[in-house]
C-alpha cells in the first residue's frame, strides 16, 4: 500500500508546480529494518550462531508478528551480515523473505537507529526533550553536541506516528479530536494540523495555510497512515472548532464522518466577552453550562430555546448577545452527540496536548530552515507523546510507568520506555 512519507508533504508544499498525482510515494528510509527485543548481554552470542539467532528469531516471530513483514508467515532465510558499525562495533544480521525476495535488517532494540549510539546513552536526553529542555542544556548536561541531539529527535519524526503508537488495527480510536496550531517557520505563519484520539497525538504535519486544500493534505497524513495500519479505516466522528474549511476537509477525507463542534470553544467566546458583566457573567456561563449537561437531545433543545428567550430579554451587551445567539443556532448540530455517544463534545483532549505543542514550539524559537526538518521535529514531538512516560503521581503508581500508548494498546514491549519505542517502530511503524 502507498504510505505519504514527511518528505512527500514537503515536496508538495516546495514545488507547487509539481503534479502530486505524478509523485511516487514509498516508504521512509530505514522501513526495512526490524527491531526486534535483545538483551545486551546476550545479543553477540546469538547474532553470531545461526541456528540460535534462526530460533530466537522464529520465538519472536510468533510472540509478536506486528513487528515483522505480513509475507514472513510464509518463511525467510538468514541472508548474511551487515558490516560491523564504525560507531558501535555492532554487527546485525539480515534476512530474506521467501515470497517477496526482499531483504531486511534485524536491528536488535537496545541500539538506536543507524547506529547513533545505545537506549541506555540517549534516554535521559530524549526524556529530557520531551519537557522542552534546550538542545544546548541537554549537550551541556551528557555531553556531544546540540546538533547530536537534534538529529536524535529528528530521526524519530521518520516513523509513521499511527503505526508506531498503534499496535493492533482495532485499537485506533473511532473517535477523534483535530485543530490546528499556529506557529511560524522563517518569520511567516504556518499551521501544524493535529489530530489526536485515544489521548495519543495521531496526527502532526505542516500546511502553509488554512485553506481546504492545505487542511486536506495535511490531514490526509493521518488518513494514509491509519489505513496503513487499518485498511479502509474511518473514523466515525471528530470534534473540531467551527472553521468550515476544516470540516470540508474531514468531510472530503472520510464520507460519512460526523462532524461534532467543541462546545467548550462557543462558551470561551462567550466567557471571552463577557467578563466584565459582573454578576450577570455568572448567570450566562451558568445557563449555557446547564444546557450542556442536559441527559437527552430533547430536554438539550429544550434548555437551549430557553436559555436563548432568557438572553434576549436579559443580555444589553450586543457582543456577548451575538456569541449566545451563534451558540443556540448550532443546537442541532450540538444534538448529534447524543446519537454518537462515544464521540467527543468538546476539544479538551486537543488542547492538552496543543499545550505542549506550543511549549515546544516556543523552546525551539519555531522552525528555521526547510520544511522537511520542520515535519520531521514536529513528527518526533508527537511520537515523544505517546511514549514518554506519565508523571508517576499522575497514574498512582510510583513503582512504574504508563505512557500513552501503553494505555491505548493495553501492553508493552519492554520496560524500559525507549526501548519500548524502538521496538514499536519496527520497520518505521509501516505495515508491509
Amino acid at each position: 500500500m502507498n504510505t505519504r512519507t514527511p518528505s512527500h508533504t514537503v515536496d508538495r508544499v516546495v514545488d507547487s508546480k509539481l503534479d502530486t498525482s505524478t509523485q511516487q510515494a514509498h516508504l521512509p528510509r530505514g522501513s526495512k529494518t526490524i527491531v526486534v527485543p535483545f538483551l545486551k548481554s546476550t545479543y553477540p552470542e546469538i547474532v553470531q550462531d545461526g541456528n540460535k539467532f534462526k530460533d530466537y528469531l522464529d520465538g519472536q516471530y510468533k510472540r509478536y508478528p506486528e513487528l515483522f513483514p505480513i509475507a514472513m508467515k510464509n518463511g525467510y532465510q538468514l541472508d548474511g551480515f551487515t558490516e560491523p558499525s564504525i560507531k558501535l562495533e555492532l554487527i546485525q544480521r539480515r534476512i530474506r523473505i521467501n515470497d517477496t525476495n526482499e531483504d531486511y535488517t534485524i536491528r536488535p532494540s537496545f541500539v538506536m537507529p543507524y547506529m547513533t549510539g545505545y537506549v541506555e546513552d540517549v534516554q535521559k536526553g530524549l526524556l529530557l526533550m520531551k519537557f522542552n529542555v534546550p538542545f544546548w542544556v541537554i549537550s551541556r548536561v551528557l555531553g556531544k553536541n546540540p546538533m547530536y541531539w537534534w538529529r536524535i529527535h529528528a530521526s524519530l519524526g521518520r516513523n509513521s506516528i499511527v503505526g508506531t503508537t498503534i499496535k493492533d488495527e482495532e485499537k485506533i480510536p473511532k473517535d477523534i479530536v483535530a485543530d490546528e496550531k499556529v506557529t511560524w517557520m522563517n518569520g511567516k505563519e504556518i499551521n501544524v494540523a493535529t489530530t489526536v484520539g485515544g489521548d495519543c497525538v495521531l496526527g502532526a504535519a505542516i500546511c502553509t495555510d488554512r485553506s481546504e486544500k492545505s487542511l486536506e493534505e495535511s490531514y490526509g497524513v493521518f488518513k494514509e497512515e491509519a489505513q496503513n495500519v487499518k485498511p479502509g479505516y474511518a473514523p466515525e466522528s471528530v470534534n473540531t472548532d467551527g472553521s468550515k474549511m476544516l470540516q470540508n476537509a474531514f468531510k472530503s477525507l472520510f464520507s460519512g464522518i460526523i462532524i461534532i463542534l467543541c462546545y467548550l470553544h462557543a462558551i470561551l467566546k462567550i466567557k471571552e466577552r463577557g467578563k466584565r458583566l459582573g454578576s450577570l457573567f455568572h448567570e450566562i456561563m451558568d445557563r449555557a453550562w446547564h444546557v450542556y449537561h442536559a441527559e437527552t437531545k430533547r430536554i438539550f433543545s429544550q434548555r437551549m430555546r430557553r436559555f436563548k428567550e432568557w438572553a434576549i430579554k436579559n443580555v444589553n451587551a450586543p457582543a456577548v448577545l451575538d456569541k449566545i445567539l451563534r451558540l443556540c443556532a448550532n443546537s442541532k448540530i450540538y444534538q448529534l452527540f447524543y446519537d454518537h455517544k462515544s464521540a467527543h463534545r468538546t476539544s479538551n483532549m486537543v488542547d492538552r496536548i496543543m499545550d505542549q505543542q506550543d511549549r515546544f514550539l516556543y523552546r525551539i524559537k519555531y522552525f528555521h530552515g526547510n520544511f522537511m526538518s520542520a515535519e520531521l521535529g514536529i513528527r518526533a514531538w508527537a511520537i515523544l507523546m505517546n511514549f514518554c512516560p506519565y508523571c508517576p503521581r499522575a497514574t498512582h503508581n510510583k513503582d512504574d510507568w504508563i505512557c500513552a500508548a501503553q494505555k491505548v494498546n493495553g501492553f508493552r514491549y519492554s520496560d524500559d520506555w525507549l526501548e519500548n519505542l524502538m521496538i514499536s517502530s519496527s520497520m518505521n511503524g509501516y505495515r508491509q
